[in-house]
């Protein structure tokens, strides 16, 4: 995908500011009020490493004070920005550029290449092949999330991804700080899965009680079938069979 750049603001988590300028990252600054003026991810190994460069003038002393701030892994689904659509509250369909913040729950959107990308919270958007919604007024305890939804049906199922962020120094920095690895911080995600059946959203754990009435049947076709109900792909087996959507196994 070709490369284009944004012009976008806003504040991710707490002390951290993101300046979104390239189709694949934003920037992370800790306490700074210099914004990145390029930023690259890199492959590092098994990492994912998120390079922002900084370009700091000293004006009394005339010099260019530039360093870079490494962060492994970054906010994004699928670290990076894709080719997608939105749909609003009122129904309208809007294509563009946009990269789902996990982190924040939020959406960068732009129209199009050398275009301003603006932070949004849309009703549905579909990026690389996935489509997240929100259900907040259809289901119970669904809050402001935004889910995939991996099984149609009675009993349906959704994904939910989440992100945190923890710099490697908590506190004041002094400067003289080692973080040993090199890290400024670092962002690990999750995909947790949740149920919705009679209108109620419950998390996915170990246990077959979430399905309520249709608990005995779900172990026993789980236990047939060498199933495990924390395996994603073992999971949506499960759900398609108390759906009545077998497939053969």
């Amino acid at each position: 995908m070709k490369k284009y750049f944004n012009s976008v603001l806003l504040v991710v988590f707490v002390n951290i500011i993101s300046y979104a300028q390239n189709s694949t990252t934003s920037y992370f600054v800790d306490k700074l009020s210099v914004l990145a003026s390029d930023s690259r991810i890199e492959i590092r190994g098994k990492d994912t490493v998120l390079v922002s460069e900084y370009k700091n003038p000293n004006v009394r002393f005339q010099s260019q004070n530039d360093f870079k701030k490494f962060y492994k892994g970054t906010p994004f689904f699928n670290n990076g920005w894709f080719k997608g659509s939105i749909t609003t509250e009122t129904g309208g369909v809007s294509k563009g550029f946009m990269a789902y913040n996990v982190l924040t729950n939020s959406l960068f959107f732009s129209i199009g290449e050398n275009k301003d990308a603006v932070e949004i919270r849309p009703k549905e958007f579909t990026l690389n092949g996935n489509t997240f919604k929100k259900f907040r007024n259809q289901y119970v305890a669904a809050g402001e999330l935004y889910y995939q939804k991996l099984v149609e049906g009675e009993i349906e199922l959704f994904r939910n991804f989440k992100c945190k962020y923890t710099p490697a120094v908590v506190g004041e920095k002094t400067g003289y700080e080692q973080t040993g690895d090199g890290y400024e911080g670092y962002f690990e995600k999750e995909t947790t899965y949740y149920i919705n059946y009679h209108n109620k959203m419950q998390r996915v754990g170990k246990k077959f009680k979430i399905f309520d009435e249709n608990e005995g049947k779900a172990k026993e076709f789980a236990e047939k079938n060498n199933l495990n109900i924390q395996n994603p792909s073992d999971l949506i087996k499960i759900v398609k069979h108390l759906n009545g959507l077998d497939s053969n196994l």
